[in-house]
């Protein structure tokens, strides 16, 4: 890519490639090229292409030229402006989100899609933000490979529109909490305040939507997006919340103390919505596992009782251990210490063939019932996601389930985590531990 100026004095980017040595990029960048001719002039918000040209060897291309970092021939670019000044103001994020979902609707209308939408492709021209990359761009097909940023490739299905508003809304994500994509679901505490409640609320209406892993569960098109983010913005400028925050400044250095859900947010400590919750009903004495059933016990001594807790050994073997009746629907919780910093264990419940809850390495998962051995791995059966802690070697935190047929809350020191599906019946709950790993677990208790 080349700084240079066409004979009228503007200063413009070029781009050459050569044919001989990379033929088959070449092709596809130019079939690119043909399908950026196709945005409609009132969209304005693709970077656009001024010439093309190309000999034997050569293809080449003019571009409108991205504003500068000062004093510098650096690009500026979305990402730059959230690396610097952290997390943008919900007014603007939403701005520029609408200004971007308007120019996906024009390139889908004309049967293309971008297939990398990120904030390092995102450039400012002339104070504008403009999709950039167009290098990728690509006729829309529904057995497209998963070219683009991992952070921002859905994690199953067509890359289609779909994926194309997918990535848009990990975009406005990065937007309003000035985090990385990788960060999704995590909030930053400043969008976790009183006052910043039913903003939240409204903002993860609208990107758990987009974001949702199951691409029949997204926007289906950049209509229905831009639709959205008009009505939030109305509903976030109707409650009065940007009147009362108008000197609030950009976010820096603020820890990250909960997470966007893909259901309804709730903020705070959950609470039943009727009733006062019955008492919390021990499953353990601390000193035998009467009243558990050791799932595979042809290991070697899996699962034993030591100092008032129950002790999973490390060895090579998955190991779980269940109820032995049936609790029915309601809320499972233990105090889980792993025995390595990057344990794996947690808590299961539906069983047999039940859901887990796992602390994961550096994360946390959920596994959506089991499967045979020999199947195919079901889109959506496993979510990830960061949490508001993740403990070391010896360090302990509370995990908790809480789920009907509708709905599964899972909790972790008192905080909402995530909202995912219910579960068929309530049956038995459990604990269980990775293979290679091991752990201790107290303070098991369940309540309806």
């Amino acid at each position: 890519m080349w700084l240079a100026e066409d004979a009228s004095d503007r200063c413009i980017a070029i781009k050459f490639i050569k044919i001989g040595r990379a033929g088959r990029v070449s092709e596809r960048e130019f079939a690119a090229l043909k399908l950026n001719a196709k945005q409609p002039e009132d969209i304005n918000a693709l970077v656009r292409v001024l010439h093309v040209g190309h000999s034997k060897n050569w293809l080449w291309y003019t571009m409108e030229l991205a504003d500068l970092e000062e004093d510098s021939l650096v690009p500026r670019t979305l990402a730059r402006s959230i690396e610097t000044r952290g997390r943008l103001g919900t007014r603007e994020s939403l701005d520029i989100a609408e200004r971007l979902a308007r120019a996906l609707g024009a390139i889908h209308e004309a049967g293309v899609v971008h297939r990398d939408v990120k904030p390092s492709n995102i450039l400012s021209v002339g104070g504008m933000w403009k999709l950039g990359d167009i290098g990728l761009l690509a006729e829309e097909r529904t057995e497209l490979t998963a070219v683009g940023t991992p952070d921002f490739i859905p994690p199953w299905g067509p890359i289609d529109r779909r994926a194309d508003l997918y990535a848009l809304g990990r975009v406005l994500y990065c937007m309003v909490t000035g985090l990385p994509a990788r960060s999704f679901p995590t909030l930053p505490a400043e969008l976790l305040t009183p006052e910043r409640q039913r903003e939240t609320k409204l903002l993860n209406r609208l990107i758990t939507k987009a974001c949702d892993p199951d691409p029949d569960a997204r926007f289906q098109s950049a209509h229905e997006f831009i639709a959205a983010i008009v009505r939030t913005r109305s509903e976030i400028e109707g409650s009065g919340s940007w009147s009362r925050r108008r000197a609030v400044l950009a976010l820096g250095g603020v820890g990250a103390v909960a997470s966007f859900g893909f259901a309804p947010w709730v903020i705070g400590r959950w609470k039943k919505a009727s009733g006062a919750p019955l008492a919390w009903t021990p499953l353990f004495d601390g000193v035998s596992l009467q009243g558990w059933e050791i799932v595979n016990p042809w290991t070697f001594e899996p699962w034993r009782v030591e100092n008032g807790a129950i002790v999973a050994r490390e060895d090579g073997e998955f190991k779980s251990l269940v109820s032995a009746r049936a609790m029915g629907y309601g809320r499972f919780r233990a105090t889980v210490m792993p025995s390595n910093d990057r344990g794996r264990l947690g808590l299961t419940y539906g069983n047999p063939g039940g859901s887990l809850f796992l602390l994961y390495e550096d994360k946390y998962v959920w596994i959506k019932g089991a499967k045979d051995p020999g199947a195919p791995e079901e889109p959506g059966r496993w979510r990830s996601f960061p949490g508001p802690v993740i403990p070391r070697a010896g360090e302990s935190i509370t995990m908790e389930i809480d789920w009907g047929p509708r709905l599964t809350r899972l909790i972790v020191n008192g905080e909402l985590l995530q909202e995912v599906d219910g579960q068929p019946d309530g049956d038995r709950v459990g604990l269980h531990v990775w293979g290679g790993d091991g752990g201790e677990f107290r303070d098991l208790e369940f309540r309806l």
